[in-house]
């Protein structure tokens, strides 16, 4: 039935990867069954899959209970706070989907979209005396994101260009590159650290989600470079290298961070490779589809086939 308790007609039922029925007009069906393990996977067009897990004996009848199938979301929720670099809460900054809505955070720094249609979002925030932030969300279907920002005093504003990475596929104790740029939107001259932090995404090296890692930034010469200074309106390419060593097969997420001298996490986009049973990387690539939460920024993992 519906999230809402309504029967659902015509709910297509697959048993172990095969079609098996579907329910009648009252939402309900009768099934007549193997003895053995079963996973039934519940679809109807307009509502998200349900999967049930049951071992049926032989002479025995399970009963499924009531599978209640959630609608799909047709808008987007974009919800946050936003934060000085001291973490107090900024009211009266101004939060902008870029061709769309605009919002005002309340005294405790808090804003919400609702009602946002499409699958790509660029959200500025920014707030008077602090230098905005401008970044990509993508999401895979409608859903509720939570992009919370830090703001920093000052007028420097970066923006980082859509990552690549290189090579498309590489062994152990390899090089990955990850080539980008840094502009200052800014009104002025500013300076920024540049990292690369490696995350393993499934926890093949121990806890999911950890970071294992760093890489080395190198300017458009081949110079090692830890922080620049750019102009306003100057944009600079740099390289970012992270040695794969024996790190075990897994996906690994690159993440390319923009820090402000002397604080904390200013900007961020990530790359995503994966590495497979066999010890090979993948590049990341534009993105074509999109899994999960939260989102990812413009490029995500393509999973490698086994081999």
């Amino acid at each position: 039935m519906a999230g809402s308790n309504a029967p659902l007609a015509g709910v297509s039922i697959v048993l172990n990867g095969a079609a098996a029925g579907a329910s009648g007009a009252d939402g309900r069906f009768d099934l007549t069954l193997n003895p053995q393990s079963y996973t039934a996977v519940y679809n109807l067009a307009g509502y998200d899959a349900v999967a049930q897990g049951f071992v049926l004996s032989a002479g025995t009848t399970v009963d499924a209970g009531t599978v209640a199938l959630p609608a799909q979301r047709t808008t987007t929720k974009i919800t946050g706070v936003v934060n000085d670099s001291n973490g107090s809460p900024l009211g009266g900054a101004t939060l902008q989907v870029l061709g769309g809505a605009s919002v005002t955070t309340g005294t405790d720094g808090t804003y919400a979209f609702s009602g946002l249609t499409g699958s790509s979002f660029d959200l500025r925030a920014s707030a008077t005396g602090y230098q905005s932030q401008l970044i990509s969300l993508q999401v895979s279907r409608p859903g509720d994101v939570v992009q919370n920002f830090a703001l920093f005093a000052g007028s420097g504003s970066f923006a980082i260009g859509d990552p690549s990475v290189s090579p498309a596929s590489a062994g152990a104790n390899a090089d990955v590159t990850v080539n980008t740029s840094i502009t200052n939107t800014g009104s002025s001259s500013a300076s920024v650290v540049l990292r690369l932090q490696v995350i393993d995404r499934d926890g093949a090296n121990g806890t999911a989600g950890s970071v294992i890692g760093t890489g080395t930034a190198f300017d458009s010469g081949g110079a090692p470079v830890g922080q620049i200074q750019l102009n306003a309106n100057e944009s600079r390419a740099v390289r970012f290298v992270w040695n794969s060593g024996r790190f075990a097969p897994g996906r690994y997420q690159l993440l390319i961070r923009l820090v402000a001298p002397g604080s904390i996490t200013q900007r961020r986009r990530r790359a995503r490779c994966s590495w497979s049973g066999r010890r090979r990387l993948r590049s990341c690539r534009k993105r074509t589809s999109r899994a999960r939460s939260p989102p990812i920024r413009r490029c995500c993992a393509r999973a490698p086939t086994p081999r």
